[in-house]
């Protein structure tokens, strides 16, 4: 294999490719399905509309490589760096990408559904379009990401960084949407926007799965968080007044310094959670549950309900419900 050897459209199936010189090499719409290209150096490479199904692309450096188009379906993609590679309309269905760099890569309408991105870094990834049903998104870095009407639907975002990115219109199905498990039918909500102000103002995170998420002082205003399951979630400083918390799991999380004026906390569980500092004012607390919260210099001026306890039974029924109303359950 030459250095300037055309390789558009050749047949590589199953090929063992370790060794060959690829960086910049013309591969367009080349057959590789199956082919070992773990650890290659295809940084600018032209794959475009390349058949890369089930190909083995570990640890491969395809910075700026043009994947446009490509089938990447169930190919391996752990610790590949494709930092401003260009996936746009690429299948990558059940692609694992454990780990991976991404940063600044576009993956406009890629599918991405079923597939691995926790610990993925999609730092100013665009993802616009992009469908994500299903996809696992745990502990995934999206920051300033573009997912502008991206489909998320049944998506896993636990311990996902979403600080300054952009979900406007995006479809997450949150609880509330039609559900059989619930017996009921309703019209399914809006998808919330995450500005780079972080602003969550309104958002709609019904039964959502939020365990650890940082949220440190977004502005919630307003939101809704009922069933809303916030275990261990930071959100030091964020803005939460008037929002709806009704039902929610806050145990072990830190609103230290949050502003929860006016905020609906009832039957929220937030034991062990952080308050210090934090504005109570006119809050409901009606049967919350506080033990071992810290509630050291917080205003609880006008609050209402302070002291309540929560029985295991309650606590299983509402935990139950949580589980029940998450998306895809």
């Amino acid at each position: 294999m030459t250095p300037d050897e055309d390789l558009s459209g050749a047949d590589l199936r199953l090929h063992d490719l370790s060794g060959a010189s690829l960086p910049g090499k013309n591969l367009t719409g080349a057959d590789l399905t199956g082919a070992d290209l773990s650890g290659q150096d295809l940084n600018h490479a032209d794959l475009s509309f390349a058949d890369l199904y089930g190909a083995d692309l570990t640890s491969a450096n395809l910075t700026g490589t043009n994947l446009y188009g490509a089938n990447l379906t169930d190919a391996t993609l752990t610790g590949a760096d494709l930092t401003g590679a260009d996936l746009s309309l690429a299948n990558l269905t059940n692609a694992i990408l454990t780990n991976a760099t991404l940063t600044g890569a576009d993956l406009i309408v890629a599918t991405l559904n079923g597939a691995k991105l926790t610990d993925t870094d999609l730092t100013s990834a665009n993802l616009t379009g992009a469908n994500l049903n299903g996809a696992d998104l745990t502990s995934a870095d999206l920051t300033d990401a573009n997912l502008n009407g991206a489909d998320l639907t049944t998506a896993n975002l636990t311990d996902a960084d979403l600080t300054g990115a952009d979900l406007g219109n995006a479809d997450q199905a949150p609880a509330g949407s039609k559900s059989e498990s619930r017996g009921m039918e309703e019209e399914k909500p809006a998808g919330f926007e995450v500005k780079p102000e972080e602003d969550l103002t309104g958002a709609d995170l019904r039964g959502r799965n939020l365990t650890g998420a940082e949220l440190s002082g977004a502005d919630l205003t307003g939101a809704n968080f009922h069933l809303a399951t916030l275990t261990g979630a930071i959100l030091t400083g964020a803005i939460l007044t008037g929002a709806n918390l009704t039902w929610a799991d806050l145990t072990d999380a830190d609103l230290s310094d949050a502003d929860l004026t006016g905020a609906n906390l009832k039957e929220a569980d937030l034991t062990g959670a952080d308050l210090s500092g934090a504005d109570l004012t006119g809050a409901n607390l009606k049967e919350a549950d506080l033990r071992d919260a810290n509630l050291t210099a917080a205003d609880l001026t006008g609050a209402e309900g302070l002291g309540g306890t929560m029985t295991a039974a309650r606590r299983a029924e509402l935990a139950d419900r949580r589980r029940r109303a998450e998306p895809g359950v």
